[in-house]
């Protein structure tokens, strides 16, 4: 019984120290387990405010070593190159047809070269005015001279053919029925095709008393233009007594050209048109119309360059007069001068030596000093004693 107990006793005090051997272990591993862990959260924030403190703390910068200043380098200034002066729009009329003159107005006096006169007067320097007229030739050598095609204009002379020679014997026929000789000498080969056209044609005849056919003739030259809305066609028919039909001329005219037709027969141009007075006024109604439709609104006002010259030429000219005025005055001044003292002085004196005796002749020159035949010069106190430049005296 006893044995047994002992036995019972030692197996429980067995347990029990295998209990507190038990619960001392694990409660040392336990406390190694957070032990490490807290050792491992430590070391995570100290990382943590190591790289915090990276951020915020500037890295050192090295201090730069002082370097010399750099030497400024003179780049010497480009010279500015001007701008080439944009060029103006040139502003050009060629004037066609009739010269409208005769041998008493000379071509330069004519009513194209007024005309041109005016845009001077105006002072526009990109207005250009072509003289292209054909004096006293029919309208079919007036397009011939234009550049109508010969196809087209043997079309009209086939016509007016047909209507028999009786039209064209009057002798102010206004029937054509062949060209002038002379076309081929006044042709331009077109120089003028971009221009605009001032067309005056038809009183020379050459329209078969037709103004229709005339309307038709204007545009055929009119063709030969490249701008083919801008133009101006000028009215002058024929004041012939075979011929008067002014109202049908100028009700055609209008009705086919409408604004771009000038009649001047109706007070526009009141004198002879073979006179200076009548081209005038017909320079100045063209002038006027040119203005009205607006051909010469890009007009520029101001000074041409060949004005300038001409104007530097003239003032040159004018200094070189002056000079050579002056050199003349004084030339006659001096000439005045040796003229008055010779006048002041007899051209020969007769003296006679001091005391007398002999005597001689002395002559003045165009200086007013007197010597004799031997050169020897002579003077005088003015009050009748000379001498010589010998020492000698003498009396007058």
């Amino acid at each position: 019984m006893k044995r047994a107990t002992r036995t019972i006793l030692f197996l429980i005090c067995l347990l029990l120290m295998a209990g507190v051997v038990g619960f001392l272990g694990y409660s040392v591993y336990t406390s190694q387990k957070e032990s490490a862990q807290l050792k491992e959260e430590q070391a995570a924030v100290a990382q943590q405010e190591a790289e915090a403190a990276k951020k915020t703390t500037p890295e050192p910068t090295a201090t730069p070593e002082p370097t010399a200043p750099p030497i400024a380098t003179i780049e010497p200034t480009p010279e500015a190159t001007p701008e080439p002066t944009p060029e103006l729009a040139k502003i050009v009329f060629s004037v066609r047809g009739d010269y409208l003159s005769d041998v008493s107005i000379a071509k330069e006096d004519g009513y194209p070269q007024l005309l041109q006169k005016l845009m001077d007067e105006k002072k526009y320097i990109n207005v250009e005015v072509l003289d292209n007229t054909f004096e006293n030739a029919g309208t079919l050598s007036q397009m011939a001279v234009a550049g109508v095609s010969d196809e087209k204009i043997q079309e009209y002379i086939t016509k007016h053919n047909e209507q028999g020679p009786a039209a064209a014997e009057s002798e102010y026929a206004l029937t054509e029925t062949q060209l002038r000789d002379d076309v081929e000498q006044f042709k331009n080969d077109g120089a003028d095709k971009d221009a605009i056209a001032v067309i005056c044609m038809g009183y020379a005849g050459g329209w078969n008393y037709d103004p229709q056919e005339l309307a038709d003739q204007q545009q055929q030259i009119l063709n030969t233009f490249s701008q083919q809305d801008k133009f101006l066609i000028v009215g002058s028919y024929p004041a012939y007594e075979e011929w008067n039909d002014a109202d049908n001329y100028n009700s055609v005219m209008q009705s086919v050209w409408g604004d771009h037709f000038l009649l001047i027969n109706n007070g526009v141009v009141d004198q002879p048109k073979f006179s200076a007075e009548g081209h005038q006024q017909l320079a100045e109604a063209i002038f006027n119309k040119l203005e009205q439709l607006g051909y010469l609104d890009e007009a520029v006002i101001g000074e041409k360059e060949e004005s300038k010259e001409e104007d530097a030429e003239k003032k040159e000219d004018a200094e070189k007069a002056d000079d050579e005025e002056k050199k003349d005055e004084e030339k006659e001044d001096v000439k005045s001068e040796s003229e008055e003292a010779a006048e002041e002085s007899p051209e020969t004196v007769t003296l006679t030596a001091d005391g007398g005796g002999s005597t001689i002749t002395v002559k003045v020159d165009a200086d007013g000093n007197y010597h004799d035949d031997d050169g020897v010069a002579y003077e005088t106190d003015g009050n009748g004693y000379w001498s010589d430049s010998l020492g000698r005296y003498w009396t007058s």
